[in-house]
């Protein structure tokens, strides 16, 4: 009896030892903070240090009669971290909202002209500190801060979470494909078209796009060009492609790829396959098929591969303006005049210097690859520091910038400038900057 004793003793000294060792739950708060980009399907989780190397911002807001300053990360620099680029006023992002929720799950939401930095008037941060001094536990670490806000019903405490999520629409379409009703063959094949958006400016799109578009009895285009593609085609008809069509680690060697690569090269080969097996079938069917993309078809399109896929079918590709017709307008001068010639490239191929060491090819450089910080030093070993260069940012929109330059400069004028997803560079001895008067035509 005894031994039965001290042995059930022991038993529970053990509990009591391990619930010892087990770490206490965290408090309200003391957790990174998650920031998650639904439209990318990209989840970050940032530390308190991360946080604090991120760019800062000040905003004074009034606490019942006293003004207090606080501190803290803007929630377009967090939402930049996961991906979210910012600008445009035809942007996708203004089908989407911004959620904020509090770890006792408080949820507040903000349109995205009140978060976007080129479109907001009034600045949300997520605050650390106030008045100079860290926030108390009974709001920290982290609150959102509306600066001048009439309510504080948006005052979150405690924020676990923010991220940037899909509206909801009466259709379903923007995460979940549809698939389109396949009538009874008419005896005739269908047609398919690769049609070319042009480059955001809806007044660029051409008559012969818009009019395949509105002909079309299926239309296929990725989730940014939804909303355009709305303008010309009936909703119904529309459908959004899975990103994995295109085709990001397609034709790449998988040895040479990450695993995550290569498990998103076999997915893409079955999204691939059962695409082509639902497109066939539409055209067998006598349905006419458009595939829609910004800018022009031809030039690093995510749909170029449909051209050899149905090759048998004869597709019919209806040009676009590419952003690159864009981005010369808005440098306002002919690019082959000085020049001759244009090598347009994706980052890989940055051209030769002339017998004198000088560029007198213009280089064009799409950056989806290659992005100016890894781009220009590669340039600048190979071309002479004061060689002109210009970065066109969102050609064609009311937002629509160029900077210029030099190689030697060009990191130094663009260091202060927050860079869109997509912009493009050139460089060449061929180019001038224009007269301060003279200007573009951009979409009012």
């Amino acid at each position: 009896m005894k031994t039965i004793l001290i042995a059930a003793i022991l038993a529970w000294l053990a509990v009591f030892a391990l619930a010892a060792e087990k770490p206490a739950p965290a408090a309200i708060g003391e957790s990174c903070i998650v920031v998650e980009n639904t439209r990318a399907e990209k989840v970050v989780t940032l530390s308190a240090a991360e946080l604090a190397k991120l760019p800062h911002a000040e905003v004074e807001a009034a606490v019942g009669d006293a003004r207090r300053k606080y501190s803290g990360v803007p929630l377009a620099e967090l939402l930049h971290v996961a991906g979210v680029e910012w600008g445009g006023k035809c942007s996708p992002l203004l089908t989407c909202y911004v959620l904020v929720e509090s770890a006792d799950g408080y949820r507040v939401m903000f349109a995205i002209p009140e978060v976007d930095p080129q479109q907001r008037r009034q600045m949300v941060i997520l605050a650390d500190r106030c008045d100079g001094q860290p926030l108390s536990a009974e709001v920290g670490p982290y609150e959102t801060i509306e600066a001048d806000a009439k309510e504080r019903g948006r005052w979150v405490k405690h924020v676990k979470s923010i991220s940037l999520q899909v509206a909801a629409r009466q259709r379903s379409r923007s995460h979940e494909r549809q698939e389109p009703a396949v009538a009874h063959t008419t005896g005739e094949p269908g047609k398919i078209y690769l049609a070319g958006m042009g480059p955001g400016d809806a007044e660029l799109v051409t008559f012969k796009a818009a009019k395949a578009l509105k002909e079309a009895d299926c239309v296929f285009c990725f989730d940014y060009l939804e909303d355009e593609v709305a303008r010309y085609a009936p909703a119904a008809k529309i459908t959004v492609a899975a990103p994995l069509l295109m085709g990001r680690a397609a034709g790449r060697n998988p040895a040479q790829l990450s695993p995550e690569m290569r498990k998103e090269l076999e997915q893409s080969k079955e999204e691939h396959a059962r695409f082509v097996t639902k497109v066939r079938k539409f055209v067998a069917a006598g349905k006419t098929v458009v595939f829609a993309d910004a800018g022009d078809p031809t030039i690093y399109c995510p749909w170029s591969w449909i051209t050899e896929e149905f090759a048998d079918l004869r597709p019919t590709v209806v040009p676009g303006l590419s952003s690159f017709n864009a981005a010369n307008a808005a440098l306002v001068q002919s690019i082959t005049r000085n020049s001759g010639s244009v090598l347009i490239s994706a980052g890989e191929d940055l051209g030769m210097p002339d017998k004198n060491g000088r560029l007198k090819t213009t280089l064009v450089f799409f950056t989806h690859r290659a992005k100016l910080k890894e781009l220009a030093p590669r340039l600048l070993a190979r071309y002479a520091a004061d060689t002109p260069a210009a970065v066109v940012c969102e050609a064609s929109y009311p937002t629509q910038r160029v900077v210029w330059a030099t190689l030697g400069t060009l990191l130094e004028k663009t260091a202060d400038q927050r860079l869109p997803h997509l912009y493009l560079v050139y460089v060449g001895d061929g180019l001038k900057a224009p007269a301060p008067s003279v200007t573009a035509a951009k979409h009012d």
